[in-house]
């Protein structure tokens, strides 16, 4: 198996890739630290997902994923991003006043379920998304039976999938804890 090395020196935005996905056609996108970048085996298109919110934080790509109306989908660290055909960006952010809209949080994964509903993981609780109202169903940690998850000395790491053999949709949680040095 051979490997090639790509970089900034090759016209990929930022030199970490934060995540990587083949879409249908055979194009890689690959998300950065500083933004989207489509490379078609030749050359970079790089894309700026212009947000009203801070330009850093929304052009920080945490994960990408294709829906089965294969629709490109990027989440950033502050906001859920879809890639119209024409190429401009859908934002749906966190509005406190709406209870319908994203909730809180870094989107650290994003999944789809048999009904085309998308599951989004935050580092602060879990969304589902309904194309057909475009609205959101949040599932916030402080919800959750298990609150000692949230805690100040640990991390939380979510990642979501489908199980191929049936229709289940799995959410994992890892908790990372800190703890101090012996005799501390």
């Amino acid at each position: 198996m051979r490997f090639d090395r790509i970089s900034a020196a090759d016209g990929l935005s930022f030199s970490i890739s934060t995540s990587i996905l083949q879409d249908r056609r055979g194009f890689m996108w690959f998300g950065t630290r500083y933004g989207l970048n489509k490379y078609d085996g030749f050359n970079f298109t790089f894309y700026v997902l212009e947000s009203r919110e801070d330009l850093l934080f929304s052009n920080y790509v945490l994960g990408l994923y294709q829906d089965r109306a294969g629709n490109l989908w990027g989440g950033t660290l502050s906001d859920l991003v879809r890639m119209e055909p024409g190429g401009e960006f859908v934002h749906y952010q966190h509005d406190a006043g709406n209870p319908q809209s994203l909730g809180p949080g870094q989107i650290r994964a994003i999944a789809e379920d048999s009904t085309g509903a998308l599951w989004v993981a935050t580092n602060q609780g879990l969304n589902r998304y309904e194309p057909s109202t475009e609205t959101f169903t949040r599932f916030l940690q402080d919800q959750w039976s298990w609150r000692s998850m949230r805690t100040a000395t640990g991390w939380q790491r979510y990642s979501a999938g489908r199980d191929l053999a049936g229709d289940k949709q799995w959410i994992v949680v890892l908790q990372f804890r800190l703890t101090g040095a012996a005799g501390s």
